[in-house]
């Protein structure tokens, strides 16, 4: 699998907490790219995506998790490795 970016990650923490809900008529400008990005991760198996009325919602899969321990990880051994 390929190394997520920060965002991807940032996303999939999120996500751990609880679901993201992208709105069709959300007033941040990019409502859009962030629902491919997310598209994305759904492709990749991270996560999955339903509708509820109009929004989009994003979950974290037990692979999500699993690749979100790895790049959690991943990060504490190079800050480690750093100092």
């Amino acid at each position: 699998m390929s190394t997520l970016a920060p965002y991807q990650v940032a996303a999939l923490r999120f996500m751990a907490n609880e679901p993201l809900r992208v709105h069709p008529f959300s007033s941040v400008g990019n409502a859009e790219e962030v629902a491919a990005m997310l598209d994305r991760l759904a492709n990749m198996g991270l996560c999955r995506r339903t509708l509820e009325g109009l929004n989009r919602v994003y979950s974290i899969t037990p692979a999500g998790f699993e690749t979100l321990a790895k790049a959690v990880g991943e990060r504490a051994e190079s800050k480690r490795s750093a100092a």
